[in-house]
């Protein structure tokens, strides 16, 4: 059976090109109408691509297609900037199409791999979001070459000013959150954090830090622990920090993420602890699993459908020529619930 992605019209972006004179990326960009290439240049295109007989599909021609590629379906984090960037495709006539990171026995191509752009930019594609992905710099460059605007939600790591990223104010939230742990009363306070190397994770961890110095509290490493922002990394996290002597456990964790939140809550109950009498845990991100615990947790609230949205917003402002402010960081904040109280006093 022959390979699906050597399957495309004879003629190709580069024949256009060639017989022009011009880069792929103006062929690509002047086929998707954008209004960084002149009128002349895009109506001589047409003309060319058409008399070659290259043509893109039609269904992305009437309702292009943008490619999203997350690092992972299972967070419910991903999946509310999902829902933030579906309904805002709608409101700008594009489709969606979505992809993982994540490893897919059979697949005969790998999303952001070389091949991968080259194909999505060869089907007309209208552009490309990340979601927490990394961005190396060939990957930001070969998109760039392709005329395939680029842009990043919450990156794990520092990219190229020449990137749109769009996040929240992870350092805010986290001052927030922890200022808010320091004022019931709480002085050993943990951080229970997100992978090695995630910006997001790193920009909480110096806004916990900031708290603590701001509050004159000296900072203990022992205190920080966890390595991923998931329920099991707060359950392992929580198992240890709870099961130190009295005088080095925790009587408050700030949580990287929601889920890891809920897995020191079951940490503590395993202990025999009761939230917040015991223990205080605040999370990070808001999700319903903030609402639907037992107690309903104090959560960093982070605007993840609207971040979905701003994307979307900046695709379509990078197509029409426009370059939106970067990076673009919108704005968190702390929502009490029943998971924090002060220390009990012994």
């Amino acid at each position: 059976m022959p390979d699906p992605t050597t399957r495309r019209a004879r003629t190709t972006l580069s024949d256009v090109a060639r017989e022009l004179g011009i880069s792929k990326a103006t062929v690509s960009k002047a086929l998707n109408n954008r209004e960084d290439v002149s009128l002349g240049t895009r109506l001589r295109v047409r003309e060319k691509a058409e008399e070659l007989g290259y043509r893109a599909t039609q269904s992305n021609a009437d309702f292009p297609d943008v490619a999203v590629v997350a690092n992972t379906l299972d967070a419910m984090y991903t999946l509310q900037v999902l829902a933030g960037l579906s309904d805002e495709c709608l409101v700008h006539g594009l489709a969606m199409a979505v992809a993982t990171t994540g490893p897919v026995e059979g697949a005969r191509v790998h999303p952001l791999s070389d091949r991968w752009l080259r194909l999505i930019a060869s089907k007309g594609y209208w552009g490309l979001i990340l979601i927490t992905n990394e961005v190396p710099a060939p990957l930001a460059r070969l998109a760039t070459e392709l005329g395939l605007p680029l842009v990043v939600i919450d990156p794990v790591q520092t990219v190229s000013p020449d990137v749109m990223t769009i996040g929240a104010t992870n350092w805010n939230g986290a001052l927030a959150a922890t200022q808010h742990l320091i004022g019931l009363g709480h002085r050993r306070i943990a951080y229970v954090q997100g992978p090695d190397g995630s910006l997001p994770s790193d920009e909480r961890y110096e806004g916990y830090l900031s708290a603590l110095r701001q509050a004159g509290l000296r900072r203990d490493p022992m205190l920080v622990i966890g390595d991923d922002f998931s329920f099991d990394c707060g359950l392992t996290a929580g198992r240890d920090l709870l099961s130190r002597p009295a005088d080095r456990r925790p009587t408050a964790i700030f949580c990287g993420s929601d889920a890891t939140a809920l897995g020191v809550i079951e940490s503590a109950r395993e202990a025999g602890l009761r939230v917040p009498d015991d223990l205080s845990v605040v999370g990070f991100d808001d999700t319903f699993l903030a609402v639907s615990s037992a107690p309903r947790l104090t959560a960093v609230r982070q605007p993840m459908h609207e971040m979905g949205a701003a994307a979307i917003r900046a695709l379509v402002s990078l197509h029409s020529g426009v370059r939106p402010s970067a990076p673009m960081r919108l704005d968190t904040q702390l929502i009490v619930r029943d998971s924090t109280a002060p220390p009990r006093v012994e």
